[in-house]
């Protein structure tokens, strides 16, 4: 991706709720760089699908245990209280 793409991007959020549907787990690495982790949050298709396949899936993604716990709700705190 051209190196502008975070700065378009700069206001917009993406969730997890459609990567089971479409992508491997890794896929949230790719994510993370090229957006960036803090852009990240947990997104389900409850109850399409449970949390937990969510968990699964996050577990196997190649993130840190920092990157996850930010994916899995420091980044939605940090939007709805700043």
């Amino acid at each position: 991706m051209k190196k502008e793409v975070r700065e378009i991007l700069s206001n917009c959020w993406f969730d997890t709720a459609a990567m089971p549907f479409l992508y491997r787990p890794e896929a949230l690495r790719a994510f993370a760089d090229a957006i960036g982790v803090e852009k990240l949050l947990l997104g389900t298709d409850h109850p399409l699908l449970p949390p937990k396949r969510y968990f699964r899936e996050m577990a196997q993604s190649l993130l840190t245990e920092k990157e996850k716990n930010a994916i899995l709700g420091e980044n939605s705190y940090k939007l709805l209280f700043g």
